[in-house]
């Protein structure tokens, strides 16, 4: 466990609850956050394949 919860003087049961506690007030603010950048990702590697794919048509337009 973390050495910031040594001062406290829990014992291991305790600080497995307090993990905990603080795991379930972090996962809804970091499923959100990671969320949105899952999305941001996605839409940058989607802008990305329709760029290559608009620039191999033409390129094969120009061979033509």
């Amino acid at each position: 466990m973390s050495d910031a919860l040594a001062g406290l003087r829990l014992s291991k049961a305790e600080r497995i609850v307090v993990v905990g506690l603080s795991y379930v007030f972090c996962a809804p603010l970091l499923w959100t956050n990671g969320k949105r950048l899952l999305r941001y990702f996605s839409g940058v590697a989607s802008e990305a394949r329709d760029q290559l794919r608009d620039e191999d048509q033409a390129a094969r337009r120009r061979v033509r």
